[in-house]
């Protein structure tokens, strides 16, 4: 075998973090038996459900969703606190009466305050009654993705947990302001004196939710039009028609020589069903976060600065199948382990190994460095 690597999964023991997992095994792996470059170790990583290299992505696009919620939420709360204000300013000769009467200032507060409340309740109340159905018609939107993608936004104990904080902060946040004024709106109307303050704060609150409105509306087209975009992504193949299927006959029991008979066979009869216009193998499937490598090109450069290129192993046909142009050909059934090793490379590869002279008929050396094998290149995918 040409690949040195396995991928295994642990779990810490108690008392051990990450960082001594991983000064453990790199003080381990110059021990092992056959050990390689100083650069070839036990790696250690924490298992996650996003893969590392899409995790960036993912948090900023998480992250802008969660700015335009947080805009959303924000646009609410001025509008509430904006109709409470007015409300309480209508309400200034009520109070004032009422502090005549001998209401205290706190309990005025708690009146408005609980006004607040009740109106933050409710809509804690509606919010989480339409989180299931809003989940349920989420699931129902087809991404613009050219691959499946399933959104499964969990809402148990602890959402509905944050919903709640939600909403109280948005009852402080839309009810504090209305109720401390209240009492001062009460004594300046029973005075006689007009509230110029509070108009001044209501034209504030105005002016910051159209500011909130006009930066949301900003937001969202940004995201329509980024998610408008990518359907116009290239993704270097053709996506309409095409299915996949896992095949893996290794865990059954079959031998290396059984295995590829049955999956000729499977790919045989695949090709011969009515429907069916092509169908090709393949170990690693384009665009599911997998990649392999079975070493790296040998052209005299120190190890640390060897090019290492993800590979792929494919049967006949597969160039065909995806719909990807290749400038020269593609794979045959002619090309098995008794002839010469053929390869093809894309774009960027032959660029790297011959710069901007012509790729086709030329070789490279692949694999271990101290056995490489001869590959010579028969096709450069992505030219047409």
């Amino acid at each position: 075998h040409e690949a040195r690597w396995v991928a295994a999964g642990g779990r810490l023991a108690a008392g051990i973090d990450t960082e001594t997992a991983r000064a453990e095994l790199a003080a381990v792996s110059p021990r092992l038996p056959g050990a390689g470059p100083a650069d070839e170790t036990l790696q250690l990583a924490e298992l996650r459900a996003v893969p590392a290299g899409f995790a960036g992505a993912l948090g900023a696009f998480l992250g802008l969703l969660a700015a335009l919620g947080v805009a959303v939420l924000l646009v609410a709360c001025t509008n509430v606190a904006g109709w409470l204000l007015a409300r309480s300013h209508a309400r200034a000769p009520e109070f004032g009466m009422r502090m005549a009467l001998g209401a205290s200032r706190v309990r005025i507060v708690m009146l408005v305050l609980g006004e607040a409340a009740f109106v933050a309740l409710l809509a804690t109340a509606l919010a989480v009654a339409a989180v299931p159905v809003l989940l349920s018609l989420l699931r129902t939107i087809a991404l613009p993705a050219p691959f499946p993608v399933s959104l499964v936004v969990p809402f148990d104990a602890p959402g509905v947990l944050m919903t709640c904080a939600l909403g109280v902060a948005a009852l402080f946040a839309a009810g504090i302001v209305p109720a401390l004024r209240v009492p001062a709106s009460a004594r300046m109307h029973a005075a006689g004196v007009r509230a110029t303050r509070s108009s001044r704060m209501r034209d504030g609150l105005v002016v910051g939710q159209v500011a909130l409105t006009t930066l949301l509306l900003i937001g969202t087209g940004l995201l329509g039009h980024a998610l408008h975009k990518a359907r116009s992504v290239d993704v270097g193949f053709r996506v309409d028609g095409l299915v996949n299927a896992d095949l893996d006959l290794g865990p059954r029991g079959y031998e290396p020589a059984r295995a590829q008979q049955v999956a000729a066979d499977v790919l045989a009869g695949l090709r011969a069903r009515p429907g069916i216009e092509a169908a090709a193998l393949a170990r690693v499937l384009p665009l599911t976060m997998s990649s392999m490598s079975l070493g790296v090109v040998v052209d005299g450069a120190p190890p640390e600065r060897a090019l290492s290129p993800s590979v792929n192993v494919v049967s006949a046909g597969w160039f065909e199948t995806l719909g990807i142009p290749v400038l020269g050909r593609g794979f045959a059934d002619t090309d098995d382990a008794g002839r010469e090793d053929v390869a093809v490379i894309n774009r960027q590869l032959a660029q790297r190994l011959f710069g901007d002279g012509e790729a086709i008929g030329r070789s490279f050396r692949y694999g271990e460095v101290d056995a490489p094998r001869t590959l010579r290149v028969v096709g450069v995918a992505g030219e047409g």
